[in-house]
């Protein structure tokens, strides 16, 4: 695989893989380095990702600077990191292990990332500030008084349980999986389901490994997860008479189920109303495809406005089978991407605010118009 040595601000980094069009920042935890990355780098490639890693303080290259490593310095770095990839990516996802989860939840939960993977992650660091102190039988008092605590974990310091405490998560809206270990003892399964709960995550639980991840079998259950939650690689191209047939049984499977429940007495309607479309001189239509198989599809038209020509979806689905695998927001920006190569100014649609793919619009920068509203008669 391809590697390419960099620094970013003087912070070491590795590029990994070759150049793509989506990356994900990989932030490492602690006693790791940016070189850990490889092996989510190697799947991430077969997925059409590069992948960044980079040093933390006190970390790989920059073992025994000034710098600790602490909320204040990590949350100085990734935006560093993000600020140099977002100038160079529009399409940018997230991996963070166990304490660069918690520095990413604090430095990130602005950035308009795609989606988000969390191995092992520190999600209440004041619960795991708590625990130590009763492992090692520090009052809060003492920690007051002294101020640090040397512990054999980690330094025990008054103003980073000052900050955690006044600085609890509350929001993260990026869509995120998590691989969690039945027997992690610095984050208990309540505050890993309760945080899980809270921001809609899907949350893997492996019960017999730790919070290293690091015991005979455990590579395998990483890699298998890493390979479940991310999306697979589409290739998006032209919709055609020659996949219609697909199409056709693509759409009645989607949108025959929740929340629309329409009904189908035989394919035959739902061809003409395609074929229909084909016809158009205007036509417009879009396939993803996903081993093969068309895993979604868009069906619109060129519509002519004063500023220039934009692309009305009139019909767009994913395979309900293959949803919330990140499918359909590459489609989209496939999509832009070949609108603005046709030169065309943008795409218009409407949905139900109801509906989840209201969300699904929202979160991929569809934005509302005003007080536009549908009419008929």
């Amino acid at each position: 695989m391809e590697q390419k040595k960099i620094k970013i601000s003087g912070i070491p980094a590795i590029l990994w893989g070759a150049p793509a069009p989506r990356i994900f920042i990989h932030v490492h935890g602690k006693m790791s380095a940016k070189e850990y990355a490889a092996d989510f780098a190697e799947i991430a490639a077969e997925r059409g990702f590069q992948t960044l890693s980079f040093d933390l303080p006190e970390h790989g290259e920059r073992a025994g600077e000034p710098d600790r490593c602490d909320i204040w310095n990590g949350i100085r770095d990734l935006n560093i990191i993000a600020n140099w990839v977002f100038s160079r990516w529009d399409d940018v996802s997230l991996f963070a292990c166990s304490l660069g989860a918690y520095f990413s939840l604090n430095a990130y939960a602005g950035r308009p990332l795609k989606r988000c993977l969390f191995q092992s992650p520190v999600v209440d660091m004041e619960y795991l500030v708590q625990q130590m102190m009763t492992w090692f039988d520090v009052t809060e008092a003492r920690l007051e008084a002294e101020k640090e605590i040397a512990t054999p974990i980690d330094p025990l310091r008054w103003d980073y349980f000052q900050y955690v405490k006044a600085h609890p998560i509350e929001t993260w809206p990026i869509p995120t999986a998590i691989l969690y270990g039945g027997k992690d003892v610095l984050q208990s399964r309540a505050v890993l389901d309760a945080f899980a709960g809270r921001f809609h995550c899907k949350l893997t639980v492996s019960e017999e490994s730790d919070h290293s991840f690091m015991q005979p079998g455990d590579n395998a259950i990483v890699r298998k997860w890493i390979g479940a939650s991310l999306p697979p690689r589409i290739t998006t191209l032209p919709l055609t008479r020659a996949r219609l047939a697909e199409c056709v049984a693509l759409y009645i499977r989607a949108f025959s189920g929740a929340p629309w429940y329409d009904e189908f007495p035989s394919e035959q309607p739902v061809h003409d109303y395609f074929e229909s479309f084909l016809r158009l001189d205007a036509f417009l239509g879009y396939i993803a495809v996903v081993d093969g198989k068309v895993a979604a599809l868009s069906v619109g038209m060129k519509k002519p406005w004063i500023g220039g020509v934009e692309y009305y979806i009139d019909e767009f689905c994913v395979d309900p089978d293959l949803q919330g695998m990140g499918i359909g927001s590459q489609f989209l920006a496939d999509i832009e991407t070949d609108l603005s190569a046709r030169g065309m100014r943008g795409m218009l649609l409407n949905t139900e605010e109801s509906y989840p793919a209201y969300r699904f619009y929202r979160k991929n920068g569809f934005e509302k118009l005003g007080d536009l509203c549908v009419l008929g008669k």
